[in-house]
């Protein structure tokens, strides 16, 4: 029997906030894991489509696994999968890339169905040193920092970093690395207050701004400790245009006044690439 639209839905309601808004930060791109098991609920939407399966991984741990497809979805829309794609016990092999915060959270990277196979043709990460274009509106000079973290702060509301290091090989100065609020760094970017200890290594791409002898930095990306590099760009963009007195339009948008169906069980087929 076909898995009701309606069940899915309120499956999906029910399911925890944090399913319906990370991002692919908290998945490690450097590790694959195989899981095989049966479909217990198929989910099809926004922001992420995503299965959960019960079975097993490739060391014999039995689990109810959560198959994310990323907030874009790309094996989802290329295949033109709908809400009748998968049915309840539909077995399925699948690698992925593990979740840093939970165990049996998986992006899926290549699956094999009943129907066909399935995989990524094209990195979900990307690059994460390039932390995009500048905006225009965005008037601090961009810096690019290395050092050791001398010290920092992780309250209930804040996160501030302070780094001992150099920009373009000049003598070190302390420079003060003002993050987003701890539940965003943890549950959206995999950043935990160990990767920000004092003696771990850190990497800053930000924009500068100079307050006499304080030297603060709104960061577009960050690698701290042995978390790798992060964009942070998005969530910084509101914090300088507090700090400059900017109005954006959007999140996404520039400052103001300067410019600027599904086709059923497998869709349109599998690519025929296998995990």
């Amino acid at each position: 029997m076909k898995n009701p639209v309606a069940v899915c839905l309120l499956l999906a309601m029910a399911a925890p906030v944090s399913y319906a808004h990370h991002s692919l930060a908290i998945y490690n791109e450097n590790e694959l894991v195989s899981v095989t098991g049966n479909v217990v609920e198929w989910f099809r939407g926004r922001p992420h489509s995503y299965l959960r399966i019960e079975g097993r991984d490739e060391f014999g741990n039995e689990n109810t696994w959560f198959l994310d497809f990323g907030s874009t979805s790309r094996l989802v829309n290329t295949n033109e999968w709908d809400d009748s794609t998968f049915d309840i016990g539909d077995e399925l092999s699948v690698i992925g890339f593990p979740s840093r915060l939970k165990d049996t959270d998986i992006l899926v990277e290549s699956m094999v169905a009943p129907f066909g196979s399935f995989g990524m043709t094209e990195s979900y990460f990307g690059d994460p040193d390039d932390a995009g274009p500048i905006p225009e509106w965005i008037t601090l000079p961009a810096i690019e920092l290395s050092g050791t973290i001398a010290r920092s702060e992780w309250t209930g509301s804040s996160v501030t970093v302070w780094v001992r290091g150099s920009v373009d090989g000049e003598a070190e100065r302390d420079y003060e690395i003002r993050l987003s609020a701890p539940a965003s760094l943890y549950d959206i970017l995999a950043i935990a207050e160990d990767h920000v200890a004092p003696g771990n290594a850190a990497r800053v791409d930000g924009y500068l701004a100079e307050e006499g002898e304080r030297l603060i930095v709104f960061p577009r990306m960050v690698d701290f400790g042995d978390r790798g590099p992060v964009r942070t760009a998005m969530m910084t963009q509101r914090a300088v245009a507090a700090y400059l007195g900017v109005e954006v339009q959007g999140r996404r948008g520039p400052a103001a006044g300067m410019g600027g169906a599904g086709a059923g069980r497998g869709g349109a087929g599998g690519n025929g690439e296998t995990p």
